[in-house]
Protein backbone atom coordinates (compact mmCIF):
# COMPACT_ATOMS: atom_id res chain seq x y z
CA UNK A 1 0.00 0.00 0.00
CA UNK A 2 1.42 3.39 -1.00
CA UNK A 3 1.83 6.05 1.69
CA UNK A 4 -0.57 8.96 1.58
CA UNK A 5 1.01 12.18 0.43
CA UNK A 6 0.57 15.24 2.60
CA UNK A 7 -2.01 17.78 1.49
CA UNK A 8 -0.69 20.77 -0.46
CA UNK A 9 0.11 23.81 1.70
CA UNK A 10 -2.67 26.39 1.95
CA UNK A 11 -2.30 29.34 -0.38
CA UNK A 12 -2.29 32.87 0.92
CA UNK A 13 -5.48 34.56 -0.21
CA UNK A 14 -5.93 38.28 0.26
CA UNK A 15 -9.13 39.78 1.64
CA UNK A 16 -10.18 41.12 -1.77
CA UNK A 17 -9.53 37.75 -3.45
CA UNK A 18 -11.58 35.80 -0.93
CA UNK A 19 -14.45 38.33 -0.91
CA UNK A 20 -15.33 39.63 -4.37
CA UNK A 21 -17.30 42.87 -4.53
CA UNK A 22 -20.09 41.41 -6.65
CA UNK A 23 -23.25 39.98 -5.16
CA UNK A 24 -22.73 36.25 -4.83
CA UNK A 25 -24.02 33.53 -2.56
CA UNK A 26 -22.24 33.92 0.77
CA UNK A 27 -23.15 30.49 2.12
CA UNK A 28 -20.25 28.58 0.58
CA UNK A 29 -17.36 31.05 0.64
CA UNK A 30 -14.26 30.30 2.70
CA UNK A 31 -13.78 32.48 5.75
CA UNK A 32 -10.91 34.97 5.65
CA UNK A 33 -8.22 34.46 8.24
CA UNK A 34 -8.99 35.90 11.64
CA UNK A 35 -12.75 35.40 11.36
CA UNK A 36 -14.50 33.15 13.83
CA UNK A 37 -16.78 30.37 12.61
CA UNK A 38 -19.64 32.83 12.10
CA UNK A 39 -19.76 35.47 9.39
CA UNK A 40 -17.66 38.63 9.51
CA UNK A 41 -18.66 42.19 8.75
CA UNK A 42 -17.39 43.36 5.36
CA UNK A 43 -16.10 46.92 5.12
CA UNK A 44 -17.31 47.08 1.50
CA UNK A 45 -20.88 47.11 2.83
CA UNK A 46 -20.29 50.59 4.26
CA UNK A 47 -19.78 51.86 0.70
CA UNK A 48 -22.79 50.02 -0.72
CA UNK A 49 -25.18 51.08 2.05
CA UNK A 50 -24.70 54.71 3.12
CA UNK A 51 -26.93 54.26 6.18
CA UNK A 52 -24.98 51.32 7.62
CA UNK A 53 -22.63 51.75 10.60
CA UNK A 54 -20.26 49.27 12.23
CA UNK A 55 -18.45 49.26 15.56
CA UNK A 56 -15.39 46.99 15.72
CA UNK A 57 -15.39 47.33 19.52
CA UNK A 58 -18.97 46.06 19.81
CA UNK A 59 -18.70 43.88 16.68
CA UNK A 60 -22.15 45.11 15.67
CA UNK A 61 -23.69 46.77 12.65
CA UNK A 62 -26.78 48.97 12.66
CA UNK A 63 -28.84 51.27 10.46
CA UNK A 64 -27.90 54.81 11.44
CA UNK A 65 -31.07 56.28 9.90
CA UNK A 66 -33.47 53.88 11.61
CA UNK A 67 -31.67 54.26 14.94
CA UNK A 68 -32.04 58.06 14.73
CA UNK A 69 -35.62 58.21 13.48
CA UNK A 70 -37.38 55.10 14.78
CA UNK A 71 -40.38 55.58 17.03
CA UNK A 72 -42.39 53.45 19.42
CA UNK A 73 -45.04 52.70 16.76
CA UNK A 74 -42.50 50.94 14.58
CA UNK A 75 -41.03 47.60 15.58
CA UNK A 76 -37.46 47.61 16.80
CA UNK A 77 -35.42 45.19 14.73
CA UNK A 78 -31.83 44.01 14.86
CA UNK A 79 -30.51 46.69 12.56
CA UNK A 80 -31.87 49.36 14.90
CA UNK A 81 -30.54 47.86 18.14
CA UNK A 82 -27.39 46.48 16.56
CA UNK A 83 -26.81 43.11 14.96
CA UNK A 84 -24.04 40.54 14.78
CA UNK A 85 -25.81 38.59 12.05
CA UNK A 86 -23.58 39.76 9.22
CA UNK A 87 -25.55 38.76 6.14
CA UNK A 88 -25.71 40.82 2.97
CA UNK A 89 -29.25 39.52 2.39
CA UNK A 90 -30.45 40.92 5.74
CA UNK A 91 -29.12 44.38 4.87
CA UNK A 92 -30.82 44.27 1.45
CA UNK A 93 -34.14 43.22 3.02
CA UNK A 94 -33.85 46.02 5.58
CA UNK A 95 -33.02 48.55 2.84
CA UNK A 96 -36.17 47.59 0.90
CA UNK A 97 -38.49 47.61 3.93
CA UNK A 98 -41.18 50.27 4.28
CA UNK A 99 -39.98 50.80 7.86
CA UNK A 100 -36.53 51.82 6.59
CA UNK A 101 -37.93 53.88 3.71
CA UNK A 102 -40.10 55.88 6.14
CA UNK A 103 -37.05 56.59 8.29
CA UNK A 104 -35.00 57.60 5.22
CA UNK A 105 -37.76 60.11 4.35
CA UNK A 106 -37.62 61.47 7.92
CA UNK A 107 -33.84 61.68 7.71
CA UNK A 108 -33.92 63.56 4.39
CA UNK A 109 -36.42 66.06 5.82
CA UNK A 110 -34.20 66.47 8.87
CA UNK A 111 -31.13 67.07 6.69
CA UNK A 112 -33.03 69.65 4.60
CA UNK A 113 -34.12 71.39 7.80
CA UNK A 114 -30.53 71.55 8.99
CA UNK A 115 -29.42 73.07 5.69
CA UNK A 116 -32.28 75.59 5.69
CA UNK A 117 -31.82 76.51 9.32
CA UNK A 118 -34.82 74.56 10.65
CA UNK A 119 -37.48 76.89 9.22
CA UNK A 120 -40.79 75.53 7.99
CA UNK A 121 -40.73 71.90 9.13
CA UNK A 122 -41.36 72.18 12.86
CA UNK A 123 -44.90 70.75 12.64
CA UNK A 124 -44.21 68.12 9.99
CA UNK A 125 -46.02 64.78 10.57
CA UNK A 126 -42.89 62.89 9.53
Amino acid sequence: MAPLSPPPPPQDVGWSDAWPEQDVDTHHRPKPRGCPARRCFRKAWLKKFWFLRYSPDLDQMWCHVCRLHSDSLQPSNGLVRGSRVFKFHNIKVHNASSYHQDNVARHMLHMCDLQLGGAGRQNSPL
